[in-house]
């Protein structure tokens, strides 16, 4: 009885890797990874942490932060990054792209433009999506009405 439950549970984390974006309310930020493999992070600025494979170097996933602030400048700016007006999701390849609009220095920084190129070769990227979660302790998805 033991094994099986073992190997049930094996094979709930023996999957193929998904891109797939999340969302924490608490952090406020966006995490993402390309490949599953282990990996430092790399603070970029305020808003941006890559995260590098030990192995070459290569970028293997980032983090977005200061999602709130972020989300308050693209609307108030009318930058599109959600799917809907007035929607929760939002697009992550548009909150990475637009940065540069809120804080002109990031688009000479380097890692946002590689992070954008790979984001483009990775089949269902530039249309990935993800949910903002409400704060469990807050309840509201932020300070500024989104």
């Amino acid at each position: 009885m033991f094994e099986d439950e073992i190997e049930a549970l094996i094979k709930t984390y023996d999957r193929p890797f998904e891109f797939k974006p999340t969302h924490s309310a608490i952090g406020n930020c966006i995490e993402c990874y390309f490949t599953d493999t282990d990996n430092y992070a790399e603070r970029i600025d305020s808003w941006l942490t890559i995260y590098s494979a030990f192995e070459d170097n290569r970028i293997v996933g980032l983090m977005l932060e200061n999602i709130k602030t972020l989300l308050f400048a693209y609307d108030t700016l009318g930058l599109k990054c959600r799917t809907h007006k007035d929607s929760n999701t939002i697009y992550v390849h548009a909150m990475l792209a637009n940065i540069p609009w809120v804080d002109p220095r990031a688009a000479k920084l380097e890692p946002y433009r590689n992070l954008l190129r790979m984001l483009r070769n990775i089949t269902g990227a530039t249309e990935a999506t993800v949910e903002l979660e409400r704060h469990p302790y807050l309840g509201g998805l932020s300070d500024h009405s989104i």
